[in-house]
């Protein structure tokens, strides 16, 4: 499934937020509370990941790249900090 099929039905249900996360359906947001967008299947790496860049410019991927990177090298107390204030400016 395509991004852009997710936003589809997203906008034809009301929806203001789409979720997709590795191991889950695609949830969206309707009248604040979240629910499943589809059952169709739920997603794996691979769909994130192409989902992810096909939204993306180059520069944003190179960008979330390097980002992702210096992620993974902190230690997992400073990443649960940065899930909640984001990664700093460079």
């Amino acid at each position: 499934m395509h991004v852009n099929d997710l936003l589809k039905i997203a906008v034809e249900r009301g929806a203001s937020d789409l979720h997709i996360k590795v191991g889950s359906y695609p949830m969206i947001r309707i009248g604040g509370a979240l629910e499943p967008g589809t059952v169709e299947k739920r997603l794996d790496h691979e769909d994130v990941v192409a989902m992810s860049t096909s939204i993306m410019s180059t520069q944003q991927r190179e960008k979330f790249k390097e980002n992702f990177q210096r992620w993974q090298n902190m230690p997992p107390d400073e990443r649960d900090a940065l899930r909640t204030r984001g990664l700093p400016a460079n």
